[in-house]
């Protein structure tokens, strides 16, 4: 009976260290998701709207083809 209760221990271990991960996996995404997303729309502040108008213009002259 020892021997199964090692075994389940250590596999509810292996999950929540899964778990754990997957968690601060998402965090991080969502962090760095977050962060991109204010500095795009910030656009009141001069290096939001410098990324803005930074990618208005890529976007119009890669779709003519000049530069």
């Amino acid at each position: 009976m020892d021997h199964w209760d090692q075994l389940e221990k250590q596999a509810a271990y292996l999950i929540n260290q899964c778990l754990y991960n997957l968690a601060w996996q998402l965090t991080v995404l969502l962090k760095n998701y977050s962060q991109n997303f204010l500095y795009v729309t910030s656009l009141g502040t001069n290096s939001g709207r410098d990324y803005f108008l930074w990618s208005a213009y890529l976007i119009t002259f890669s779709a003519t083809g000049t530069t």
